[in-house]
């Protein structure tokens, strides 16, 4: 009996042993990098960096702005300040009320592109908690420099930036399948967590050593 039950042992250890060994392979293995597709979204740094960066965000998405308040200054700070990435910022609009949000977005990123940062942040604070409204994204703007507060208004109107949302939409939802969901995070490519600042460090790393 006693031998028989160390034969079952020996042999589920080596099976799990089998099992955790393929796992740790699969888990060593570098991911296939390749670049995504981002022209006419608002790029911090230099666009063609080696290392892109690129984030999926609703502005009124509540972790988004968690994201966008924990998250985004270290990439900034260690990444895109230092040359070292790229980071793009994609505004999709699948909740209420999001699309006119991204437009304004992109409005204000055309206008000046330095601005693009404050308005989502503030965008972001602004409607993950409360309706969206024309004069509140007009009350934002005001508040940044460097905008031209009537061709703004015209972006707005005419809705200027809408299909190149609809567009994006239409990508993130392919590239995701089913895990779409935002804020989503990819580096070169690559979908990274998004909650845990060190594995995107390392995600980052991982795709230096392949330049």
């Amino acid at each position: 009996m006693i031998g028989r039950k160390t034969l079952v042992l020996a042999t589920l250890a080596v099976a799990l042993f089998s099992l955790g060994g393929a796992t740790l392979w699969k888990a060593l293995q570098e991911p296939e990098f390749t670049r995504i597709e981002t022209a006419g979204f608002p790029v911090v740094g230099v666009r063609d960096a080696e290392v892109q960066i690129v984030i999926y965000e609703d502005f009124r998405c509540v972790n988004c702005r968690i994201f966008s308040e924990w998250v985004i200054p270290k990439i900034v700070a260690r990444f895109i300040e230092t040359g070292r990435a790229s980071l793009t910022i994609v505004p999709l609009a699948f909740l209420e009320n999001s699309k006119p949000i991204a437009n304004a977005a992109l409005a204000v990123y055309h206008l000046a592109p330095e601005q693009f940062l404050p308005f989502a942040k503030a965008a972001l604070e602004r409607f993950a908690k409360e309706p969206y409204s024309r004069s509140a994204i007009f009350e934002i703007a005001y508040n940044l420099d460097h905008i031209d507060i009537q061709e703004f208004a015209r972006s707005i109107d005419e809705g200027r930036y809408y299909p190149l949302i609809d567009q994006a939409l239409v990508f993130a939802k392919e590239l995701m399948g089913d895990q779409f969901g935002t804020p989503a995070l990819f580096i070169n490519g690559v979908r990274t967590p998004t909650h845990s600042f060190a594995a995107i460090a390392a995600r980052v790393a991982q795709a230096e050593r392949r330049k």
